[in-house]
């Protein structure tokens, strides 16, 4: 269920990016953001209005497990969406912990294992020391990596496969998304972290995107005293890098 109290908390701050050509940004974002997670909870609600649901067939717990998914992700773009004025404006508190970096990737490759599965792509952790430790807020970089993860099985095509590897560069550890997609196209990487700059491609027929999702990630690494990038490889592939703190001590 999402979180009321925090959705009218947050009004006022979400008031203050809806001013101007913003506005019709936000409107196109949450469009585009929450179509997918509507659509299978839409499905859902039909076969339950015909009397057509049936627990014991596959498809049919598959969709409710689904749709369960779907309703956490709209919970979450809320969440971030009221994070990104507080990040703008200073007032997000950032809860520093030290911390394995493996059970966060541990746990974002699970929360976007159906968006993974339904997409026919394959998602692979490689290449990381279990021993390595960060320094950041959890919360915030959990929800950074499933950004991240889920904007690449979006446009990753039916049968790809995404690579997370982990490299300890002494006083940062980078976390790098790897996916075989359609890659950037025309855009320079380095403006999809802009403000609801991927709505305004997508209008003008260029590349597709979540237009918030990376300027959240943008904001979230910088408070904490980390840094994202985005490039295309060698072979093509499209990669976002983030670097975070290393931890006092690998555990």
């Amino acid at each position: 269920m999402i979180d009321t109290t925090l959705a009218k908390s947050g009004q006022s701050e979400l008031l203050s990016m809806t001013t101007g050509e913003d506005y019709e940004s936000l409107v196109l974002y949450l469009i585009h953001d929450l179509e997918g997670p509507l659509a299978a909870m839409q499905t859902l609600l039909r076969l339950l209005d015909q009397r057509r649901f049936d627990l014991n067939r596959d498809l049919h717990a598959q969709l409710l497990q689904s749709t369960h998914t779907a309703m956490n992700r709209v919970r979450l773009i809320v969440s971030d969406l009221l994070k990104v004025s507080r990040l703008e404006q200073g007032l997000q508190k950032v809860d520093w912990k030290d911390f394995p970096v493996s059970e966060v990737i541990d746990e974002c490759v699970d929360l976007v294992r159906i968006a993974a599965a339904e997409q026919e792509v394959t998602v692979a952790v490689n290449d990381c020391d279990r021993r390595l430790s960060v320094r950041a807020d959890r919360g915030l970089l959990t929800r950074v990596l499933d950004n991240l993860l889920f904007n690449a099985i979006r446009h990753s095509d039916s049968g790809g496969n995404i690579q997370l590897t982990v490299s300890d560069r002494r006083e940062m550890i980078a976390i790098n998304v790897t996916n075989g997609g359609e890659g950037f196209g025309d855009v320079n990487p380095s403006e999809l972290f802009e403000k609801f700059k991927q709505v305004h491609n997508r209008k003008n027929g260029g590349h597709r995107g979540a237009g918030l999702g990376l300027y959240f990630c943008k904001l979230a690494v910088t408070a904490m005293h980390g840094e994202i990038k985005a490039f295309q490889t060698e072979t093509g592939e499209s990669c976002f890098s983030v670097s975070v703190v290393r931890g006092g001590k690998d555990t």
